[in-house]
């Protein structure tokens, strides 16, 4: 995994639980539809619908954990850059989900500025790790 992957990642479980959180309503909103007599076939659609659901919940909460797990990973490896620019522009980015022209509109700083802040940083995050595996 490259340092890019993992300061993607909680944003990247994020995206997957959005969706699996979209497919989740989709398949409610059609329970509910057996439910009131619609569009139902035998009792063993319902219980199959039921399942699914329940297993698509467990799946969701899984990767709520995943999500958490990488966040906290994520910020510790963040927090241990001495810039605290560099910090706060990374929290925002990989952690936050904003972009690099939100955090500048946000902060008051050109993009170019706030761009030349992530590329010193990033260089930090790859040093960081080079000495974790020397």
């Amino acid at each position: 995994m490259t340092v890019f992957e993992f300061l993607k990642q909680p944003q990247t479980i994020k995206v997957q639980m959005e969706h699996h959180l979209s497919e989740i309503q989709q398949w409610d909103d059609l329970l509910y539809k057996i439910a009131a007599g619609k569009d139902v076939e035998t009792s063993s659609e319902m219980a199959y619908v039921v399942n699914l659901c329940l297993a698509m919940e467990d799946t969701f909460l899984k990767l709520a954990k995943e999500q958490a797990t990488a966040t906290e990973k994520v910020v510790e490896v963040i927090t241990q850059l001495e810039d605290p620019a560099e910090q706060d522009l990374l929290l925002k980015l990989y952690v936050h989900g904003k972009t690099l022209q939100e955090i500048a509109e946000d902060t008051g700083r050109t993009y170019s500025n706030i761009a030349t802040i992530h590329g010193s940083a990033m260089k930090n995050v790859v040093a960081f790790f080079e000495g974790l595996s020397a």
